[in-house]
């Protein structure tokens, strides 16, 4: 107490930087995030297959992001080159349970879409492989705010008075798009609802992501071994197709490993995603052999890509599970 008596002007600018420093530390910046490295998981530890060797060679790639970062990160952040700085909807403010809830449901169902691309490819090579699949109820795995009644995990079964089961896969989905205003039946947990709703106010849509989801059967049979951790979305779903196409066809992989990123839709196709560059350099710190991209994401990756100092592995770019396995193949072809 003293010293602060006898030195108050050095006491004064001490307390001022200390508050700084505290500010500067704690204060967040509101209406961006930040997207930084992550690192690779193995595609393996989701899905099992009878008598299949469940050794790994493919991995995907999470990035990790932090939203409303302190001004400390903020301000790290814009002095580096590796990391991306982004607005934030503030329309769409999830919570985390929300965000969580839709990374598990977008996990699940780009490992459906992996098995189905997966296996009907190798159906078509091995007879001794099968699939059958079966609608077994669509699922919200979006749901924008405004649409206030509706939640994220919700089940469609009726659309005004038409089951599901009644109409062609497409053609259910289509009867969103005829109207606007319809009346749902939504299964929600073990309760029933009934519900009308409409196109978010000055827009000309639902504001919903719904997906279907399947029963599925095959030959050899499999088994989901991934768990709700905090690694959840559909951009592993490319390299989760060519793993179990990989174990099914038991291709001779050569010692090398593959990653990568792009959602699998139903189709087959490869959708684009988010933080590529931040995966593109976290796959440099690995001994990563091939890097598959969507033809998306190309130009953006490639642009990383040429950055890295003697990248060990070469940049793939791929628009669909065929080109993708093409690629692979390709690839293999020139390792003894």
């Amino acid at each position: 107490m003293m010293w602060i008596k006898n030195n108050r002007k050095k006491a004064l600018l001490l307390g001022f930087f200390y508050i700084v420093i505290v500010l500067f530390l704690t204060l967040r910046v509101p209406n961006k995030s930040i997207v930084l490295k992550g690192d690779l998981t193995p595609i393996t530890n989701g899905i099992e297959i009878e008598n299949k060797d469940n050794s790994n060679a493919f991995y995907s790639i999470y990035v990790v992001s932090m939203e409303r970062p302190t001004i400390f990160q903020y301000v790290l952040s814009l002095l580096n080159s590796k990391v991306d700085i982004r607005d934030i909807n503030e329309t769409q403010n999830f919570s985390f349970k929300e965000q969580f809830l839709m990374g598990q449901i977008q996990e699940m169902l780009s490992y459906q879409y992996a098995v189905i691309a997966a296996y009907e490819k190798a159906a078509q090579e091995d007879t001794t492989i099968s699939i059958s699949k079966t609608v077994k109820g669509y699922i919200l795995s979006y749901v924008d705010q405004r649409q206030s009644l509706l939640k994220v995990g919700d089940y469609i079964t009726e659309i005004n008075g038409t089951h599901y089961r009644e109409l062609p896969e497409n053609s259910f989905i289509n009867i969103l798009h005829e109207h606007d205003t319809v009346s749902l039946t939504i299964l929600r947990g073990n309760d029933v609802k009934y519900l009308n709703i409409t196109h978010i106010e000055d827009t000309k849509k639902y504001g919903l992501i719904i997906n279907p989801v399947y029963h599925i059967e095959t030959t050899p049979s499999y088994k989901e071994t991934y768990s709700d951790d905090f690694i959840g979305g559909p951009s592993g779903g490319l390299l989760q197709a060519l793993d179990i196409y990989s174990r099914l066809m038991a291709l001779n992989l050569k010692g090398i490993e593959v990653s990568g990123t792009g959602t699998i839709e139903r189709e087959g196709f490869v959708g684009p995603i988010g933080g590529i560059k931040q995966k593109v350099y976290t796959a440099s710190t690995h001994d990563i052999d091939l890097f598959f991209v969507p033809t998306e994401n190309y130009e953006e990756a490639l642009i990383a890509y040429e950055s890295l100092d003697n990248p060990s592995f070469i940049l793939v770019k791929v628009g669909d599970f065929d080109e993708a396995l093409e690629g692979l193949l390709a690839y293999l072809s020139t390792r003894s």
